[in-house]
C-alpha cells in the first residue's frame, strides 16, 4: 500500500463522491486511492463508467488509463487484460470529444508513437476552431516533439508554423539538445531519410524559430573554423561598444579609445558601437572620443544574413552580419569588446573572419542583473563556456569579484584568461567652477555639510533607498544638504519621493552635467547605494576629487578605497544601516579630513588613466603583464 493512501481514507472519498458525482476531484482522488490499493478491477470500472459522463471527462479517462499504464512500466504487476481494457475505455471516451485528436496525439506520445502523435496534433490545430483553447495546446505539444526529435526535415512544417503563431514551447531549450542536426544545413543535405527537403532559406527560417547563440556557437566552432579562409590582418585595432552614451562604462570606452588612438601603437583604430545617433542621448560622450560622428561605425540591426550568421536570433545575426563585414573590410588585428552583447557579437564576427586575438571586456556583474532580454541572456553562459577553448578569446574584467561572479555563473574555475585590469580615470581637470561657485548654483548654505552622490536614476542603483538613508541623516543633522548628480528613468519619480520625505529644501537635483568633477568638489561625502556594480566609477572618480566615501557592499566597491581610510563599507543595505554610517562620518571631522587627504593619493595609485592604458597596451602587445592584471 503506498503511502498516505489507506482503506479509511478510501471511504470517506467514496462518500465524497456519493455527495458530490458531479465534481471530478472527487472522482479523480478515488481513481487515486483505488490505483494505491491495488483496487484495479474497481479502476477499471470506474474508468468504463466516464464513458456514460460524457466527453467532457476525458481528461478525466486520459489520466487514470495513464496512471496504470504508467504502474505497469515501473514494475507493478498489472494484468495486461485490465490494462488494456483501461485504454480502450479511454480511447472510447475520447472519441466523443471535440478535443479527439488532441487527445489521440497525448496517447500516442505517451505510447512512443510520435509519428502518428504529430499527425493527430497536425489534425487538431487544423481542424479545431480557433476559440477552442485545446488548438494552441496541440501545436505546442507538437512543437516539444519536434524539438526533442531527430526528424527535422519531416517536422519542419510544424515548427515554422509554431514560430508564425508564436507558440512557446516548453522545453525550448532543448533544442541545444538536437542542434548537431544542423551540420549538413548549408549544403543542403537531408537531416533525416523522411525529409521532403524545403529550400536552404527555409532551413534558416526554421532554425531561427529555437535559434540561440550557444546552438549557433556549437555550429561556428564545431565546423566552420576548421574550414575558414586565410586571415591577414592589418596593425589596425576594432573597439566595439554598446553606445557613447553617459555611463561609467561608456565614458571609460570612450577614453580608451581617445587614449588607445593617440598611443601610435596602431596605424589606424576604428571605433564601433550598436547604437548611435549624433543628436540623441546615445552620443552624450562622443567628445571625449576625440572623434567626429563620421568615425563611427553602427553595427545596426538590418540586413539578411548568410548561413552561418543566419544560425543566430534575427536581430543578434543582424549585428554580427554588419561587424562581420566591417572585420573582412578592415582586417584588425585586435579586437576589444566592451560587456556581454559586444562581446558576443564580436566574438562570432571575429572568429568567423579569422581575427587573431579578441578581447572581452566585462564592466559589471553577471549581466543577467542587468537586462530584461532573459531569452537571449539565459545562453550566455554556455557560449562563453565554448569561447574559453579558443586561443584567440581573451577575457578582461574590471575588479575580482567580477570575475569571480562571472566564473560563478557561467559554471567553471577562474582561470589565467580571467585577467583583472582596473579602469583608469583622469585627473579632474581645473575648471572654471569652484566648490564655492557649484554651492551659489545650486544655493547651498557656505558652511553647510553635503551628502551626494552621482549615478544614473536606475533600479540598480537604488534612487529610494538613497533618499530614505537622507531623510533619516536630515533627522540627525538637520543642517546637512543633499545633492543627486544624475538623470534617468526614475528621475522625476525621485523628486517626487523625495518631496514626500520632507526635503524639498534640503535635497537638491542637478540633472545631467558634464562638469561632475565641479559638482563632487564641494561633497564632504560620497554615498553610494546600488544593488550590484563591477567597479563603481563614481568611487574611484570621488576619491579624485579629494572627497572620502561610503557604499553598499556590493560587486567591486571594496577594490575602489581602503575601508577605514578612505572610505565605509555598509554590509547591511538598509536606509537605517547607510544613515547610521553617514551621521558617524560626517560627524567626525577630524577623520573626514584625514580621508579626504588619503582619498586623491590612492585612487591614482591604482586607477590613474596612464597605469591603465599602460596596462592594457601592454596586453594588446603579446601579454607582457601578469596574469591577474591591474593590481
Amino acid at each position: 500500500m503506498e503511502r498516505g493512501y489507506s482503506e479509511a481514507g478510501l471511504v470517506l472519498t467514496n462518500l465524497f463522491c456519493e455527495h458530490f458525482g458531479d465534481d471530478e476531484r472527487f472522482l479523480e482522488f478515488r481513481l487515486r486511492f483505488l490505483l494505491a490499493l491495488n483496487r484495479l478491477d474497481q479502476l477499471v470500472a470506474d474508468i468504463a463508467g466516464l464513458i456514460d459522463r460524457g466527453p467532457q471527462s476525458v481528461q478525466l479517462a486520459y489520466r487514470a488509463a495513464l496512471s496504470l499504464d504508467r504502474a505497469a512500466d515501473s514494475g507493478r504487476r498489472i494484468d495486461a487484460d485490465l490494462n488494456a481494457r483501461a485504454i480502450r475505455c479511454f480511447l472510447d471516451v475520447a472519441e466523443r470529444s471535440r478535443e479527439k485528436e488532441m487527445w489521440l496525439g497525448r496517447y500516442c506520445r505517451q505510447v512512443g508513437n510520435t509519428s502518428a502523435s504529430m499527425s493527430h496534433y497536425r489534425a487538431a490545430w487544423e481542424g479545431m476552431p480557433k476559440s477552442n483553447r485545446y488548438r494552441a495546446v496541440a501545436l505546442r505539444e507538437a512543437l516539444d516533439i519536434a524539438l526533442s526529435g531527430d526528424q527535422w526535415g519531416r517536422d519542419a512544417e510544424i515548427l515554422l508554423t509554431a514560430r508564425e503563431e508564436k507558440i512557446k514551447a516548453s522545453l525550448p531549450w532543448r533544442a541545444a539538445a538536437v542542434g548537431k542536426a544542423f551540420d549538413h544545413i548549408g549544403a543542403g543535405n537531408a537531416l533525416d531519410s523522411q525529409a521532403r527537403l524545403p529550400q536552404t532559406d527555409v532551413y534558416s527560417q526554421l532554425y531561427a524559430t529555437v535559434a540561440s547563440p550557444q546552438i549557433a556557437f556549437d555550429y561556428l566552432l564545431d565546423e566552420s573554423l576548421p574550414g575558414r579562409t586565410p586571415y591577414s590582418p592589418t596593425n589596425s585595432l576594432l573597439m566595439i561598444g554598446t553606445s557613447l552614451s553617459a555611463g561609467g562604462m561608456e565614458r571609460i570606452f570612450a577614453n580608451s579609445y581617445r587614449a588607445v588612438a593617440a598611443a601610435g601603437v596602431f596605424a589606424r583604430v576604428h571605433l564601433a558601437v550598436l547604437n548611435f545617433d549624433s543628436e540623441s542621448p546615445t552620443a552624450f560622450y562622443l567628445p571625449e572620443t576625440g572623434a567626429s560622428a563620421d568615425d563611427i561605425t553602427v553595427l545596426a540591426n538590418e540586413g539578411t544574413p548568410d548561413f552561418p550568421v543566419s544560425l543566430l536570433p534575427v536581430g543578434l545575426g543582424r549585428r554580427v552580419l554588419q561587424a562581420y563585414q566591417l572585420i573582412l573590410r578592415e582586417r584588425p588585428r585586435i579586437i576589444h569588446a566592451w560587456n556581454d552583447l559586444p562581446g558576443i557579437i564580436a566574438a562570432f564576427a571575429g572568429l568567423l573572419a579569422g581575427c587573431p586575438r579578441i578581447f572581452v571586456h566585462f564592466h559589471h556583474m553577471r549581466a543577467i542583473n542587468l537586462s530584461s532580454d532573459r531569452s537571449l541572456i539565459r545562453s550566455y553562459p554556455a557560449c562563453f563556456r565554448r569561447l574559453l577553448e579558443r586561443p584567440e578569446i581573451e577575457l578582461l574584467f574590471v575588479a575580482d569579484a567580477c570575475a569571480e561572479d562571472y566564473a560563478d555563473w557561467w559554471c567553471v574555475s577562474r582561470s589565467e584568461k580571467f585577467r583583472k585590469l582596473y579602469n583608469g580615470f583622469p585627473k579632474p581637470d581645473s575648471e572654471p567652477f569652484s566648490a564655492e561657485d557649484i554651492r551659489r548654483k545650486l544655493d547651498l548654505p557656505s558652511r553647510a555639510l553635503i551628502l551626494g552622490t552621482v549615478f544614473r536614476f536606475h533600479a540598480v542603483k537604488r534612487p529610494f533607498l538613497w533618499i530614505d538613508a537622507a531623510s533619516l541623516v536630515h533627522r540627525a543633522l538637520p543642517d546637512v544638504h543633499f545633492v543627486m548628480v544624475g538623470d534617468g528613468a526614475l528621475w522625476e519619480d525621485s523628486r517626487a519621493y523625495a518631496e514626500n520625505q520632507g526635503l524639498r529644501d534640503h535635497l537638491h537635483f542637478t540633472g545631467q552635467v558634464k562638469n561632475v568633477a565641479d559638482y563632487l568638489s564641494c561633497f564632504d561625502l560620497f554615498m553610494l547605494t546600488s544593488s550590484s556594480e563591477g567597479l563603481p566609477n563614481s568611487l574611484v572618480e570621488a576619491q579624485l576629487s579629494g572627497v572620502p566615501v561610503l557604499s553598499t557592499d556590493v560587486g567591486g566597491a571594496r577594490e575602489t578605497f581602503t575601508p577605514g581610510l578612505t572610505g565605509w563599507l555598509v554590509s547591511e543595505a538598509s536606509a537605517e544601516a547607510l544613515a547610521s554610517a553617514a551621521v558617524a562620518c560626517l560627524g567626525d571631522d577630524e577623520w573626514r579630513e584625514r580621508a579626504a587627504n588619503e582619498s586623491r593619493p590612492n585612487a591614482l595609485k591604482y586607477f590613474s588613466i596612464d597605469r591603465y592604458i599602460e596596462r592594457l597596451l601592454a596586453l594588446y602587445d603579446d601579454f607582457e603583464v601578469d596574469k591577474t592584471g591591474g593590481s
